[in-house]
């Protein structure tokens, strides 16, 4: 009798999974049929023990157990057998798993992930192969310093659009090309794009990465955005793996005037000299600008209707500093004409980049938005800046209380001999006036300056144009008040006058050598019970103690006392109840 028996049964090992690994994502190279792609993201990594007891970033990879019976199982990882372990039989129904770790991984390439069942009787079989993608680095970098818009996430419209840029009727019906640039771009990466709170997603292409991205903005996008007249436009990035930008951060935002009623309007023109027909409208020479530039706009109809207005906004952004900006509008009267609208010579800036739009604006509506009008300045300002700059010295007799934290408010006098006014004349307003060290001189924004230490300094006198003159000034015979609030006897006054190389601003007959100065410098103010004293480098030092009011009247009272001591009065005017005595 013959028996007839089945084939032995094929099982199918499955492949290995990472848990937690993004599925479904794209290799460089196709996989071999039934093989799984995961990526792996920078986030999925954890710190983890290794057998010699170091910490290193790991994610878990997780083997279902095999139906049949077997001893040990090992994973490999790129042809390399990593790690075996024997299974005791009471663990054999559970899930097996293996550390894979960051630094075993191939950055930028797929890797290959199989393990190995191994049974007693030495019948080893291989699992099918998992593919295994990983990135070292996020889109845009890794640890990006800062913590607001990432740095290196570039976005920018068509420079055709103007500055700012224009998106009218007929940019939607084209379609607008946003430009996006970061570093570590890579192949299946998806863009999100905000307009106005409105997201939009493109994934990059293969072949593609680590190139400039082009995101075409449809028309029917633009219209789901709607009008905005300072429309945001920002994006951020999130690769196939499931990395995102350091800290999710989004790129700076760029504003753009989105309004999907209005026609394009032609260029203006820019004049130095409205009447000059052989200009070069691609530059601006200041050595030919008088008092004006000049923005010239052909209106004409059917397009322009009387009453209708020209509304310019010009843009002068210079190399360096603060964009300076002009808008300047005009009432249509007869048709045709050529408005000549002004812009003065002060916002011209010495070797920027002009940018002029003009709008057609009726019944409070704008109906059309020109293209940009751009010229390069070039040349020098005609108007010089003129100011006397013979080196100064300023030596009449000064007194500075800065940082004694005396509380004495100035009277707005000067004393005589402490002040010079140097005014500037021409050049381009604004004009401005600082000093290299106010503690020395300062200047205020006429030209006004005073002695307020003893010393050197450098007046700089600047104007719009980038004109510079400087005033070197010295400073002389200014005496400093130090104050000490500590009330103490006399002779731990004495111990800290001298030890400061101090001197009285009293004197032996009862006279306060300064006083003249102080009373027309300060307003009255009372000391009770403290020391008070002032220093200088080059010139006399003072220090003084005692209670002192004095007041701006027609006489003066002023006391002192020392503490622990008898007190009379040095010096005395009388003043209506006013009385004079020792003690």
């Amino acid at each position: 009798m013959t028996v007839k028996q089945s084939p032995p049964q094929v099982l199918a090992i499955y492949p290995p999974r990472i848990v937690g690994a993004t599925d479904g994502v794209i290799s460089e190279s196709p996989p071999p049929p039934d093989v799984p792609v995961q990526g792996v993201p920078l986030d999925l990594f954890q710190n983890v023990t290794r057998d010699n007891g170091s910490l290193a970033r790991a994610v878990t990879l997780s083997i279902d157990p095999p139906a049949d019976d077997y001893e040990a199982i090992s994973y490999w990882l790129n042809g390399v057998e990593i790690q075996r372990k024997v299974i005791p039989p009471a663990d054999r129904n559970l899930p097996i798993t293996f550390d894979v770790f960051e630094s075993d991984l191939l950055d930028g390439s797929h890797n290959i992930v199989t393990y190995k069942i191994h049974r007693a009787s030495g019948n080893d079989n291989e699992s099918v192969a998992l593919w295994v993608l990983y990135s070292a680095t996020l889109p845009g970098g890794n640890d990006v310093p800062g913590t607001d818009d990432h740095p290196f996430l570039a976005i920018s419209l068509p420079a055709e659009l103007g500055d700012p840029p224009h998106i009218g009727k007929d940019e939607a019906a084209k379609g607008v090309i946003v430009t996006l640039i970061y570093p570590y771009s890579k192949a299946y990466d998806v863009i999100t794009l905000q307009i106005n709170r409105e997201r939009f997603f493109k994934t990059v292409g293969r072949g593609e990465g680590g190139q400039p991205v082009r995101f075409e903005v449809t028309q029917a996008m633009l219209e789901q955005v709607g009008n905005h007249e300072r429309c945001p436009f920002s994006f951020t990035v999130v690769d196939q793996l499931r990395n995102a930008t350091h800290k999710r951060r989004w790129s700076r935002t760029i504003e753009a005037d989105v309004d999907l009623d209005s026609v394009t309007l032609t260029a203006p023109d820019i004049a130095e000299d409205p009447d000059d027909h052989t200009d070069d409208p691609g530059t601006i020479d200041l050595g030919k600008v008088k008092d004006f530039l000049y923005v010239l706009v052909h209106v004409f109809s059917p397009l322009w209707e009387p009453n209708d207005i020209v509304q310019v906004s010009y843009t002068s952004t210079p190399l360096t500093g603060p964009v300076v900006t002009h808008s300047v509008e005009e009432t249509v009267g007869r048709l045709p004409f050529t408005h000549k609208l002004q812009v003065p010579l002060a916002k011209v800036l010495a070797n920027s980049k002009v940018s002029v739009i003009y709008k057609l604006v009726r019944d409070g509506k704008v109906i059309g938005v020109s293209t940009p009008a751009v010229a390069q300045v070039i040349g020098e300002y005609p108007i010089e800046l003129i100011v006397d700059t013979t080196p100064l010295t300023i030596s009449g007799q000064n007194i500075s209380i800065a940082g004694s934290g005396l509380p004495w408010t100035l009277t707005g006098v000067d004393l005589p001999g402490t002040f010079v006014h140097r005014p500037a004349s021409g050049g381009v307003p604004p004009i401005t006036f600082t000093s290299s060290d106010e503690s020395i001189a300062s200047v205020d924004h006429s030209g006004m300056i005073r002695s307020e230490g003893n010393g050197k300094a450098t007046v700089t006198v600047s104007d719009a144009g980038g004109q510079t003159k400087t005033i070197d000034i010295s400073c002389e015979n200014i005496i400093t008040y130090l104050f000490n609030p500590t009330t103490s006897t006399h002779q731990a006054y004495e111990a800290w006058r001298t030890s400061i190389n101090a001197h009285h601003p009293i004197t032996q007959s009862g006279e306060v050598i300064h006083i003249d100065l102080l009373v027309r410098k300060f307003t009255s103010h009372t000391l009770t019970n403290t020391w008070a004293g002032p220093v200088v480098v080059t010139n006399p030092i003072y220090a003084w103690a005692f209670t002192i009011p004095f007041q701006h009247i027609n006489t003066l009272l002023l006391t002192t006392r020392c503490p622990g001591l008898s007190w009379r009065v040095i010096n005395s005017a009388g003043a209506p109840g006013s009385r004079s005595e020792d003690q």
